[in-house]
């Protein structure tokens, strides 16, 4: 600042020059006793760099050479002479390039430095073995057979920083379009093509990202995203909640607020976010409104503890209409696969699903921690509990089956280990209990046989082969909470 301020007064004294007089109080004043006086306070001013010193108190010398040489009248630098003289100093690269050098430090980054690129493949083999194919339970679901797919997902993306407060970024993934929770290929397909989709395109704006906003004396910092992006990157959610494969539309805002000095919290963030779900031209749009107030902390108690709590609410709206297209239902046919619908196969009516039975209003409550101080087998090995708790505040299935309101599920996850660097291991335990209406199907996981309305205990396993190379096992044993036959008629 102090720096600008210098500047502006010796532009302001080289102007002064140019018209042929400068008052104060009325009286005329020497422009050489003012640049002599300008190079003192630029020669005592340590704000200022030495090189920047230099040259300003050249140059001001120089103009008064030229008003001596010129003229022996006050003020008698001549206009064209002036000109010249500051057009010669600003013109010279060896002292002044561009503003950047003048009033702040130029980013000389070149493209390659500001260009991340990223990518992964996974090979996935994947076994599903049915007790109802044993059983024939219902006759009419014979055909859900045991199966054993292979499947490859591959992505491939790019973060480009524009400046230091903002960038883009995009990614293709392989995967149908029109399947909104999977980047899978699926193999035996008679060797067709794979499709591969933009599934990534955003600008990403951190206006505060190089100097923190200052409130009350807490540093404060904004994130703000438009495109399509990563739910993820602001919002806590685990797995079965939202599919890191789900990538909305919209725009979406994270404030971040950093308490000094307080004994409870190291950080607030407040998340916000508006999506498009479909634009229809002859009904009501479907979206997504979101809003997460999220809290974080760590301290030391025989090791490191981080907790990380969450509190959201998500209203989908007007996902009913008919014309809203195939892929905001579950593709997986009319049984409770997928979320409720009215007039759907086997149910009265149509056969035409028309609309979801409830709307989707949920309440949702993340905590996990981290505690990291078990030493076993010779390394510290962190210690993760993660509990998840939904709600849909307006789910509505015991009006149209008399099962309750089939609104609530939870999961509860827990790992021991870490995976950094090649040899590394991470095992876990999940069990995740879900009701048919308390996940919307549009964004839930895929991992298992079912979506929603579902009980599973998993064993999952990890093993870092190289440094960028894991190796995930992951088991699961469920079961439906409410059979598909209480679904028929």
């Amino acid at each position: 600042m102090r720096r600008r301020v210098i500047l502006g007064l010796f532009a302001y004294f080289l102007l002064a020059g140019i018209t042929g007089r400068v008052f104060a109080e009325d009286k005329p004043v020497d422009c050489a006793k003012c640049c002599k006086n300008l190079i003192k306070a630029l020669q005592a001013d340590p704000a200022i760099s030495q090189e920047t010193k230099e040259a300003l108190s050249k140059f001001a010398q120089s103009v008064v050479q030229e008003q001596k040489r010129t003229s022996s009248v006050t003020l008698g630098v001549s206009d064209e002479m002036l000109s010249e003289k500051i057009g010669e100093w600003f013109m010279d690269k060896s002292r002044i390039k561009t503003a950047d050098d003048l009033f702040g430090t130029k980013d000389k980054k070149g493209i390659f430095e500001r260009l991340n690129i990223y990518g992964d493949i996974r090979m996935r083999y994947q076994m599903d073995s049915h007790k109802d194919r044993v059983t024939q339970r219902y006759g009419w679901q014979e055909a859900r057979c045991d199966r054993s797919t292979f499947s490859t997902r591959f992505r491939l993306g790019f973060k480009y920083e524009v400046n230091p407060n903002m960038w883009v970024g995009a990614r293709v993934t392989t995967g149908p379009h029109d399947d909104t929770n999977s980047g899978e290929a699926c193999w035996g397909n008679n060797w067709s093509k794979w499709d591969s989709n933009l599934d990534q395109a955003y600008i990403q704006y951190s206006p505060f990202n190089t100097t923190p906003l200052k409130i009350g004396g807490n540093d404060a910092k904004l994130d703000m995203f438009l495109g399509k992006f990563q739910h993820k990157w602001l919002f806590l959610a685990g797995p079965m909640f939202w599919s890191s494969a789900v990538q909305p539309e919209g725009l979406a805002a994270g404030f971040k607020l950093y308490p000094d000095n307080c004994k409870f919290l190291d950080m607030v963030q407040l998340n916000l976010a508006g999506y498009a779900i479909t634009e229809e031209s002859n009904n009501d749009d479907a979206s997504a409104m979101v809003a997460q107030l999220r809290l974080e902390k760590s301290l030391e108690y025989h090791g490191k503890w981080d907790f990380k709590v969450a509190g959201a609410f998500y209203d989908f709206n007007d996902p009913e209409s008919f014309n809203n297209g195939s892929s905001i239902w579950n593709s997986r046919g009319s049984d409770s696969f997928s979320n409720g619908l009215k007039d759907a196969p086997g149910g009265t009516g149509s056969p035409t699903p028309q609309e979801f039975i409830s709307d989707f209003e949920l309440l949702h409550f993340y905590f996990q921690t981290t505690y990291t101080g078990i030493e076993l087998f010779d390394k510290v090995r962190p210690v993760s509990l993660l509990f998840e708790h939904v709600t849909n505040t307006n789910a509505r299935e015991d009006q149209a089956y008399g099962h309750g309101r089939a609104g609530r599920g939870y999961n509860i996850l827990l790992y021991l280990g870490k995976l950094k660097k090649q040899g590394d291991w991470k095992v876990g335990y999940g069990y995740f209990n879900f009701e048919r209406d308390s996940l919307f199907t549009l964004v839930s996981d895929t991992a298992f046989p079912w979506q929603t309305n579902f009980e599973v205990h998993c064993i999952d396993t990890y093993h870092r082969l190289f440094d960028n190379t894991p190796l995930q096992t992951l088991g699961s044993f469920g079961e439906q909470k409410i059979a598909d036959s209480m679904y028929e008629g």
